[in-house]
């Protein structure tokens, strides 16, 4: 069985108990990546460990999609504890490419070399994850595989999948789904292995895990929002009161988000718990705002969810706010952000 290296992972789960140290503590500071970004802890820590880096400009670029040539080396790196370093002729990642042939992450037919360059999808990442994590005892694997609504035994990769998935460390999305075929952001791919590193930041569809509490970190809303763009246009209802700080949910299942209506080109609706004005953000920006109505059954009787229609495609969105109304906002009541679980 190979073992994560042993040095890294005790590291990782004597961190995972405290929070986030600053950027300055880790010895470098993204200009993209402030204290408040979801993924903050994931990148600066996997960059502390020289298993991802950033750019010379000093960006980490976290919304890129990450390609083969990216995620095998951060895997190489987190599975071995040794970077062999980058090639000085064809493609930089080849000689990342090389070593995980040789330890039979892969195979050539699985992924070319010719692919480094190219995006990769979550089912080859699955591979990959489940050939860093060696022999590993999935119980209900029938139950559990049968939980993730696209993927069957004819899938490419279904073993694979289901073993990433089954440990917590590639997640599924709220419709139980997993999308093979997707593709994960920087900031999302440091998240997966540092999973892959650290078992206390799993995240199991199965267990004591599976059931959710409404926790959530308190951040200045400046840092999710440009407050100077705030206007009457953009927020369209007048009772909206945009509170000071924000509440960042990561978990959309507290909020028992599921699609209702997938975006046909000009309109989509899902359902929710949150009560309050909903809109769509994208890069500190306010995308769309949903027309947001509660839901009864035939005899009258609220059924504790809503509906909210949205005009764009909500796959865009980074996040989904929920503002309260100024009529009822009270001292504890701020803005609710939840990671857009919609989001390809």
């Amino acid at each position: 069985m190979r073992k994560i290296i042993a040095s890294i992972l005790t590291c990782m789960i004597i961190l995972s108990g405290t929070a986030a140290a600053s950027a300055t503590a880790y010895g470098m500071e993204y200009t993209d990546v402030k204290s408040n970004h979801w993924a903050y802890q994931a990148v600066y820590m996997m960059s502390d460990k020289g298993i991802v880096k950033g750019y010379p400009n000093g960006n980490f670029q976290p919304n890129n999609t990450v390609t083969y040539g990216e995620f095998i080396k951060m895997a190489l790196i987190a599975g071995t504890g040794e970077d062999v370093g980058n090639a000085t002729s064809g493609h930089w990642a080849s000689k990342y490419y090389n070593k995980a042939l040789e330890l039979k992450y892969f195979n050539s037919f699985d992924i070319n070399k010719a692919q480094l360059g190219n995006q990769i999808p979550r089912g080859d990442m699955a591979l990959i994850i489940s050939s860093v994590l060696g022999d590993v005892t999935i119980e209900n694997y029938d139950e559990i595989q049968r939980d993730i609504g696209d993927v069957t035994y004819q899938t490419k990769h279904e073993y694979d999948i289901t073993k990433a998935y089954a440990t917590g460390i590639l997640k599924g999305y709220t419709d139980n789904t997993f999308r093979p075929d997707d593709t994960l952001s920087r900031a999302e791919s440091a998240t997966v292995i540092h999973r892959l590193v650290d078992e206390s930041k799993r995240e199991v569809p199965y267990g004591k895990e599976e059931e959710t509490t409404r926790s959530a970190i308190t951040y200045p809303t400046s840092g999710l929002l440009d407050m100077t763009k705030l206007t009457p246009e953009r927020t369209r209802a007048v009772s909206v009161h945009f509170t000071d700080e924000y509440e960042l949910y990561k978990d959309a299942r507290e909020w028992d988000m599921r699609m209702y209506k997938q975006w046909d080109g000009s309109l989509g609706a899902f359902d929710h718990t949150l009560r309050g004005h909903i809109y769509l953000i994208k890069d500190g920006e306010i995308l769309e705002y949903c027309n947001t109505t509660p839901k009864y059954d035939s005899d009258g009787n609220y059924l504790y969810y809503q509906r909210s229609a949205f005009h764009c495609d909500i796959s865009e969105a980074d996040y989904i706010i929920c503002v309260p109304s100024d009529a009822k906002v009270e001292k504890n009541d701020l803005i609710k952000a939840v990671l857009n679980p919609f989001k390809h």
